[in-house]
């Protein structure tokens, strides 16, 4: 095996040791500045693992070196992988294929229903997309929009993808067009859903949904229960005009609709913007809820490697293991990172599958825009001991950036600190 350090790598120094940290798939070790110095040594020599292995005079050298080695293999930090089928085996493709909605919720970042992005696709196009995306053999699609069920062509989309594609199919909805006549279908086809209520009761839900939504929704969610679906998320925006009903959200969800449950932070775009002042987030720490309805702390930040407790790391999969289609075929990082800034490429006019994995999207300004938010391209992070460890996702480094948090940082530490 050749060694080398896969692309992903990134080294901050200690005293005595080197934190390396495999971006790529968050997995993080200590190793001392001695072992990375014999590595780098070997890498320029162009020497094997066989070769290194034998430079060393006794055996428990070798067998030293050895092991860690395999430590680093098994972490994916060194040696040549086919990372091609790695992606493939860990892709996950959103697909926001319709602004169509039957709803006007007040922070809805796209702005769904209004069409500002331009015309809807046609279904001979739509029906190409889906091809395109199934042809990447992703581990997960997400279709989302809009409000998919309000799309005339959504059970040919579902049933064209469902032909050809084996993976987990995902649907992110409303909830209020669930009826008695699609629930079977919809708890058979679909292997999770994402459903929004933001609220407790009507009175909660009517302040960013709309009147005579929640009960619509409760009713959805109990449809796709009796009918056997086993995955469903319910979520709720965390907002000035909703905060005070978080707990009683949480309460409804573990006791009455035995559902799982997520808090998002509220985002001022799209209609957010225009309704920011009604809805603008309280000067409060949000914290993220997990998913599983558990009460009980979590470390979620914190894994138990070899005896010691790791940080978790910046792993941010956008443009990486995760791509977003609007409903204008337009390719972008992610469903946060989805403006004309990070344009990727538009999935009508590519082979998807070839533009992915061959990384032709690499060469658009959209990439180029996205590169420049990576912690260790910032100029205030370069240099930092941090610059791993205070965000996971580039959407949230871009926000904290423009508004000047990253600049003002005073938690900055320098590699000669």
């Amino acid at each position: 095996m050749k060694l080398i350090w896969n692309e992903y790598v990134h080294f901050i120094p200690d005293k005595e040791k080197i934190f390396i940290g495999n971006t790529m798939n968050k997995e993080c070790i200590f190793i001392t500045k001695e072992c990375y110095q014999i590595l780098n040594n070997a890498m320029k020599e162009d020497l094997s693992e066989k070769q290194l292995v034998n430079s060393f005079q006794t055996e428990k050298e070798r067998q030293y070196i050895k092991d860690l080695m395999e430590i680093l293999m098994q972490k994916r930090m060194i040696g040549e992988f086919n990372y091609s089928e790695l992606f493939k085996d860990n892709l996950k493709i959103t697909w926001a294929f319709t602004d169509k909605c039957n709803l006007r919720c007040k922070h809805c970042a796209n702005s769904s229903g209004e069409r500002k992005r331009g015309k809807e696709l046609e279904k001979e196009e739509l029906l190409s997309i889906a091809d395109k995306i199934c042809a990447l053999h992703p581990k997960s699609i997400c279709l989302t929009g809009g409000e998919p069920l309000d799309n005339p062509y959504f059970w040919e989309i579902v049933d064209s993808i469902k032909r050809e594609f084996q993976g987990n199919l995902k649907l992110m909805t409303n909830g209020t067009l669930i009826n008695e006549k699609n629930a079977s279908r919809l708890a058979d086809q679909f292997f999770s859903f994402d459903i929004s209520l933001d609220g407790a009761d009507e009175e909660s839900c009517a302040k960013v949904r709309g009147s005579h939504v929640f009960e619509k929704v409760v009713q959805g969610i109990k449809l796709l229960k009796k009918h056997g679906a086993k995955r469903i998320v319910v979520s709720m925006v965390d907002c000035r005009a909703t905060h005070k009903y978080i707990q009683a959200f949480k309460d409804l969800c573990e006791n009455e609709l035995d559902v799982q449950y997520m808090v998002r932070g509220f985002d001022s775009v799209g209609r957010g913007e225009e309704n920011k002042k009604e809805l603008e987030n309280l000067p409060v720490e949000i914290r993220e809820s997990d998913l599983d309805g558990n009460k009980e702390k979590k470390l979620s930040s914190i894994k138990k490697q070899e005896g010691k407790f790791m940080p978790d790391i910046f792993g941010c999969k956008a443009a990486l293991m995760e791509f977003y289609i609007d409903y204008r075929g337009q390719i972008f990082p992610c469903p946060v990172l989805d403006s004309k800034e990070f344009l990727l490429g538009n999935a009508l006019q590519e082979d998807l599958k070839q533009y992915i994995f061959e990384k032709q999207y690499t060469k658009s300004e959209g990439y180029g825009a996205l590169l420049k938010y990576l912690p260790w391209n910032l100029p205030e992070c370069a240099a930092c001991k941090n610059q791993l460890f205070c965000y996971t996702c580039i959407g949230d480094i871009k926000d904290k950036y423009e508004s000047g948090i990253i600049k003002n940082c005073n938690k900055r530490v320098s590699f000669q600190d």
